[in-house]
């Protein structure tokens, strides 16, 4: 009789964050380079036409950088005006530093912060345009420099993220969180989008009404308390699963293959095994060895333990054609650093809660 088994794997980013940013609960994520160009999160704050000023505008918002990504390189925002002049803040990921540009072309204006300085803690950044003298950016409240530039128009459009503006379009957005954006124009017209929805690609600003838009996006606030399903798999089968903390790896192991969920990515990927297995028995257990690294697959009623290797991808010694019901449902697991053991405490079967205490030594 053939076995298959529908696995569905839900993540909740309250178990599993993605930012470890303290009391913080709302904002957008940009989705970045893990997605297909379509898919990139642009945010519109003048999707009705330009917005003008007289002598001064500033644009400020709280921002950070989601962990785990390889590639950070990329246009924060860009700036436009009615005759095509534009101002963008871009992150120069090799030199690690935000650079002001302006038509095509480097501002003395640069802001050195790491990625790391910019992951899990929010910063606060300021644009200054005054149309006469040129442009300020400010960091936390500090000046972080100013360049001298002329601008031949007082009307600006303003995106974040991605660009599709005629003659300005990119794609290239890094992976960032952003809150609590605002424009002061001469000092006294005021618009705050504080990022705070669960959902939707309409936002109005919380003092004039103002509308922007959103495309693609991905809000943070579900994700502190919905879960979302990240991948469906057809097994054959029972599968057995095993966490890795480290990396924040789910092992969901198989009898033909052994998938990986990222926990960081909602990223699922899976290795065909070299010998595929004869049986998984029902209720059997996987545990990962945060010691050594090792994943381990387990029988408690044979007493049986096989260690999985990572470069042969397959099991050592095979898992056990015994096919008999477990009488441990249920058991509590963990290893032991200071003795390189499996400790496997209780389980249920038979209509009996079990009371007994074992251990295996891993070496």
């Amino acid at each position: 009789m053939k076995i298959t088994a529908l696995l569905i794997l839900l993540v909740s980013h309250a178990l599993f964050p993605f930012s470890d940013l303290q009391a913080q609960s709302y904002g957008l994520l940009f989705q970045s380079r893990e997605v297909v160009a379509e898919k990139r999160t642009a945010l519109d704050l003048t999707p009705d036409g330009s917005l003008c000023y007289s002598r001064k505008i500033s644009l400020s918002f709280d921002i950070s950088f989601n962990p785990d990504y390889a590639t950070y390189f990329g246009y924060i925002f860009r700036v436009i005006n009615d005759k095509n002049q534009n101002i963008d803040l871009l992150y120069d990921q090799k030199n690690e530093q935000f650079r002001v540009i302006f038509m095509d072309a480097y501002t003395s204006v640069v802001l050195p912060l790491s990625v790391g300085e910019l992951t899990n803690k929010w910063h606060r950044l300021q644009l200054d345009i005054d149309g006469q003298t040129g442009i300020a950016l400010y960091h936390d409240g500090k000046l972080a420099g100013r360049a001298s530039m002329k601008l031949s128009d007082n009307c600006l459009r303003i995106c974040f993220g991605a660009n599709s503006h005629a003659g300005f379009k990119s794609i290239d957005v890094p992976s960032i969180l952003l809150k609590d954006v605002g424009v002061k124009a001469d000092d006294k017209t005021d618009f705050f989008w504080p990022l705070d929805q669960s959902a939707g690609t309409a936002i109005t600003d919380s003092v004039a009404s103002k509308k922007a838009t959103v495309l693609n996006a991905s809000w943070i606030k579900p994700r502190h308390s919905n879960w979302q399903q990240v991948a469906s798999l057809l097994i054959k089968g029972y599968p057995s699963t095993a966490f890795d903390p480290g990396q924040d790896r789910l092992y969901v192991v198989t009898r033909d293959s052994l998938y990986t969920l990222s926990a960081k990515t909602s990223i699922l990927s899976s290795i065909v095994l070299s010998t595929p297995q004869s049986n998984l028995l029902l209720g059997n257990q996987s545990v990962f060895n945060p010691y050594n690294h090792a994943l381990y697959n387990f029988y408690t009623d044979q007493k049986h333990v096989a260690a999985y290797n990572f470069e042969t991808q397959q099991w050592d010694p095979d898992l056990p054609a015994d096919r008999s019901l477990t009488a441990y449902w249920h058991v509590n697991k963990f290893i032991s650093g200071s003795d390189s053991s499996l400790y496997i405490i209780g389980g249920y079967g038979y209509n009996k809660y079990k009371k007994q205490f074992s251990t295996y030594f891993l070496p």
